[in-house]
């Protein structure tokens, strides 16, 4: 999403008259009051999961951490005095923080958690927070860019969710993977077997495959044959599936940290030649996406390339000499798929520390305002 912190000169109006202003203030009030509501609601759900004691979750500190956060997130709305700011799209992002915060408890995503945390402390301590100036154009101005720091929380929110679903995809296809290829080397080891036993099968095979009678064990060998090739190919339509998720895991990975840089940069309120700088930094992101999302394309061709070679070389002479090398091919397919996990277990933690060490200097920064 491409954001506009240009600001245009307004044109002179009319001061608000004192009933203008009631009614501003009241909603205003009433807005603040319905978001306190819905923290109180977050926070009982919260308490009720911190009692539950689940393994594998986020963890009881962090709940507790959330906890105190929520308290001085009503403390702060309790001590706002009613305010004549529009700050509708603000309170209804944080109502869409909030919600997604709940949604986020459920399914343990803890760093979509942490992410969420950190964008409803900033739009309730600073988002609604009072102007204390007197120039109408400084405030106009004051409140799109906390409308704009809002947005790149929310965009760094929205790819922290497509990662959750992500890593439950990548999970599942994982034990998939594991599964197919227990069951497709049994079969391929009993294939094996049977073809010590059966002398002259490449010949009974042609003769099958030219309409011929041929006896009923190599009618079962052909039909094992075929249930083997079709494992083989699903386990390698699973790795490749698999393989352009964590590339678009990695992608969503990249956007975080760009957006983060650009939400960092707007909330230090940065002069015009930086945040050009951001722009820039922006398209050439979009272009690493338009790059990645041509790569996954490129893929699935090669993928149906493959597919048809692998048809035609499966029907030939070749084809059991290629199940014995299918073997050590897979053996070596697994270990590097190991040391692929590993990596890339190594890279997200690295990614995981820098993203809370932000976390805590954003929360610390929140406390020294």
């Amino acid at each position: 999403m491409a954001f506009n912190l240009g600001f245009k000169k307004r044109k002179d109006q009319r001061p608000m008259t004192i009933s203008e202003e009631k009614r501003k203030a009241d909603e205003n009030r009433q807005r603040g009051e319905q978001i306190r509501t819905s923290l109180e609601i977050l926070d009982s759900k919260l308490i009720r999961k911190a009692a539950q004691e689940t393994e594998g979750g986020i963890s009881e500190e962090k709940l507790e951490q959330y906890h105190k956060a929520l308290q001085e997130m009503k403390k702060k709305l309790d001590e706002q005095k009613a305010s004549v700011l529009d700050t509708v799209v603000i309170d209804s992002i944080i109502g869409e923080f909030i919600d997604q915060m709940a949604d986020a408890l459920v399914k343990d995503n803890k760093e979509t958690a942490d992410r969420l945390m950190a964008g409803l402390s900033y739009g309730i301590s600073k988002g609604r927070e009072e102007i204390n100036v007197t120039d109408p154009e400084a405030t106009k101005k004051a409140m799109e860019a906390r409308r704009e720091i809002l947005y790149r929380y929310q965009q760094i929110i929205k790819f922290s969710i497509h990662i959750d679903d992500l890593d439950r995809s990548i999970q599942r296809q994982k034990a998939d993977i594991d599964q197919t290829v227990e069951a497709y080397q049994v079969r391929y080891e009993k294939l094996k077997e049977m073809r010590k036993k059966m002398p002259g099968l490449q010949e009974n095979l042609d003769r099958l495959q030219a309409g011929q009678q041929v006896d009923g064990e190599v009618i079962a060998f052909n039909d094992m044959k075929r249930g083997v090739i079709d494992m083989h190919n699903h386990i390698q339509n699973l790795i490749k599936t698999k393989a352009a998720n964590e590339m678009q895991r990695t992608a969503f990975e990249q956007a975080i940290r760009t957006e983060r840089l650009m939400l960092t940069k707007a909330e230090t309120m940065l002069d015009q030649e930086v945040y050009e700088e951001m722009m820039k930094s922006q398209q050439s992101f979009q272009q690493f996406i338009y790059d990645q999302i041509n790569q996954i394309e490129e893929m699935q061709k090669v993928n149906d390339q493959f597919t048809k070679i692998l048809e035609a070389a499966f029907s030939s002479r070749k084809m059991i000499d290629m199940l014995i090398k299918t073997e050590e091919e897979y053996e070596q397919l697994r270990q590097k798929e190991i040391d692929k996990a590993d990596a890339d277990e190594r890279g997200r933690q690295k990614i995981l520390e820098e993203e809370q060490e932000y976390v805590n200097t954003h929360q610390a920064m929140q406390q020294e305002n």
